[in-house]
């Protein structure tokens, strides 16, 4: 087999490409997803950021929303008699062979009835990493392809005179060409094939950013299939149900088995599904073995399954005939309800599920499913045997559906409840606990002081987040727990005298997962700070009639205030205000002689009472 390498182009504003190939027909087979009709962007170029490359995918929008394939997943399938034409007897036209000879032509216009396959870069801009750009050139996108395949193909397209454009690769000089691809590019062309059979192409993109440096992807491989598929011979495979001719009463398990006709060490299957109603198989993602089982459902009523068997290159080697499938119901016996003991839940709690038959019927044999959001199909509750049942709830509950059935001793559905709708939230935070203890439960204003302990914890653990505490009311601040839950907190050096309660309070880091608390209170005492009353008189001896003078300094924590009583042998003889802490009280007269004077400070809200120490004045004779 001849092996051309081709470089594949496109422009902003569309261009042809031909891909050529001679040689027998390649042994590809159709792979799991065919597309026999509609718009494909056979070359969907992206950038993946987990890989760091350039990524191809083929871009279906045959259903009814677009969906990006992997290459190696997809069939283009031409149909032979639909697009079977012949080569028109113009010169232009002479690269597709003689005038007459049939080709199978993929028209640039589409026809809804045949796959119209082009390329595209408009995803690529917006799948960039941040600080990356493609360049704007025309040629910043490059495919690389490399063709298989029994005959020539030439992608191109014609001018409004008719005549063939953008003609850029021939592949019968076997010259490699290159064509660009802009960025935001989407080009349609013609495709011709001269020949029936397999066609593989293998592609690789690169590309040039904006500061000249390239971007690279790996080679993807794609399959077009021009007219019928082949099989190979000589290996036949059968399909048995497991009730007789594929009849089932709604509720029976379906299990289709494959068989092939000769002893084989191939066990790679797949099986495909067409619907009533339908006109396209579709691969069953249920099963890759031989068996294939299906959930219980009257949508199956009617529908044709068919399985294939593979070989080790992927290709096709026996394909059974298709099986119909019939699902019938039975007429229901009694009426069947299903109750939950709550309206709504939390992650991590447990639904108990009741049901009720009306009438009671002699039937006991239950089972319960559940449907989750987006599922089409229900499925069992392992382990659900019985009338009641129990499901634990976990987040992706939210919504789901719950039925319960009842079966006949064949298992045949005879009631199918309402569904139950599920409601779902989070899950209860943790309760936790705040606990406070002082290190000291006295002390005195000013002097140092003790230290609030704090300890928050759950049933299961520590705390996780952060405690603030308050002293009398007195915000202390918050502060973060370690990771035992822990943390230590001084108390002030000047926390008010007096009584005061200690309290804690939790903040988590998720409230979701523990709850806020509060410490009971713990209470710390404070006493007042001692002063210190210092004397000292102006003069330590007047003479009669003059009066002595009494210079008093109170020191104490910061600058006490108040007032100071001044003594004379005992008796009171006058009082004073503190002024910054001093004053100087004048003494009355007093008779000749020797007195005790003495000072006695009254105290403030700081400080506790004090007394200085006695000092003699000497009063003499005039």
């Amino acid at each position: 087999m001849k092996r051309l390498l081709i470089t594949s182009l496109a422009s902003a504003v569309g261009v042809a490409a031909v891909l050529a190939a001679t040689g027998p027909a390649a042994s590809a087979a159709d792979r799991e997803v065919v597309l026999t009709q509609g718009h494909i962007d056979l070359f969907d170029v992206t950038y993946d950021p987990a890989a760091g490359r350039l990524r191809l995918a083929v871009g279906d929008d045959t259903g009814a929303q677009k969906v990006f394939r992997d290459p190696s997943t997809v069939t283009i399938a031409v149909d032979e008699d639909l697009a079977a034409t012949a080569v028109p007897d113009l010169p232009a036209y002479s690269f597709l062979g003689a005038p007459g000879d049939t080709v199978y032509l993929l028209p640039f216009s589409q026809n809804p009835d045949l796959p119209w396959p082009g390329w595209s870069t408009e995803r690529l801009m917006g799948s960039l990493p941040a600080g990356t750009e493609v360049s704007t050139a025309a040629d910043a996108v490059r495919l690389s392809v490399a063709v298989e395949g029994p005959g020539q193909v030439h992608a191109y397209q014609s001018n409004a005179f008719g005549s063939p454009i953008n003609h850029y690769v021939d592949t019968r000089d076997a010259g490699p060409d290159t064509i660009p691809i802009s960025r935001n590019a989407h080009v349609h062309t013609e495709w011709s094939f001269s020949a029936l059979g397999e066609y593989t192409f293998t592609v690789t993109p690169t590309a040039t950013t904006a500061t000249g440096g390239t971007l690279s992807g790996d080679a993807a491989t794609y399959h077009v299939r021009v007219g019928d598929p082949v099989v190979a011979p000589g290996l036949g495979l059968d399909v048995a149900a497991n009730r007789p001719n594929a009849e089932y009463l709604y509720g029976q398990g379906i299990t289709l088995t494959a068989t092939p006709d000769a002893a084989t060490d191939l066990d790679h299957y797949h099986w495909f599904i067409k619907g009533a109603g339908q006109t396209e198989y579709v691969v069953s993602n249920r099963s890759g073995t031989r068996e294939l089982k299906l959930p219980t459902s009257t949508v199956w009523d009617g529908a044709q399954v068919v399985a294939k068997l593979y070989g080790h290159d992927h290709e096709v080697v026996a394909e059974s005939e298709p099986i119909t499938l019939a699902v019938d119901t039975l007429e229901p016996t009694t009426v069947l309800t299903a109750q939950a003991d709550r309206a709504a839940y939390q992650i991590g709690q447990t639904a108990v599920l009741t049901s009720a038959q009306s009438p009671q019927t002699a039937d006991d044999h239950y089972h319960w499913y559940v449907r989750k959001p987006g599922e089409e199909f229900y499925t069992w509750i392992d382990g659900t045997r019985a009338a009641d049942a129990t499901l634990p709830i976990t987040a992706d509950l939210q919504g789901a559906e719950v039925v319960v059935r009842l079966f006949d001793g064949d298992h045949a559905v005879l009631a199918e409840s309402a569904p139950i709708v599920l409601t779902v939230g989070p899950a209860a935070a943790a309760a936790t606990t705040t606990t406070v203890r002082l290190t000291r439960t006295s002390q005195r204003y000013g002097a140092a002081p003790g230290r609030a302990d704090v300890a928050v914890s759950t049933a299961s653990g520590a705390g996780a987040g952060r405690v603030s505490v308050s002293a009398g009311g007195r915000d202390l601040g918050t502060h973060a727990l370690d990771g035992r839950g822990r943390a230590s907190v001084a108390l002030p050096a000047r926390l008010a005298p007096g009584a005061h309660q200690v309290v804690a309070r939790f903040v988590p880091a998720d409230a979701s997962a523990q709850a806020a608390s509060s410490s009971a209170p713990a209470r710390v005492t404070v006493a007042k700070a001692r002063a210190r009353v210092a004397l000292r008189l102006a003069k330590p001896r007047v003479q009669a009639p003059a009066r002595g003078r009494a210079v008093v300094r109170v020191a104490g924590v910061g600058t006490p205030t108040g007032k100071v009583r001044v003594l004379v042998d005992g008796k009171r003889v006058g009082t004073a205000a503190l002024r910054n802490g001093r004053v100087v009280v004048r003494l009355p007269r007093l008779r000749a002689g020797r007195h005790d004077v003495r000072v006695r400070f009254a105290g403030d809200r700081h400080h506790a009472a004090a007394a200085s120490a006695v000092r003699k004045l000497r009063v003499a004779r005039r």
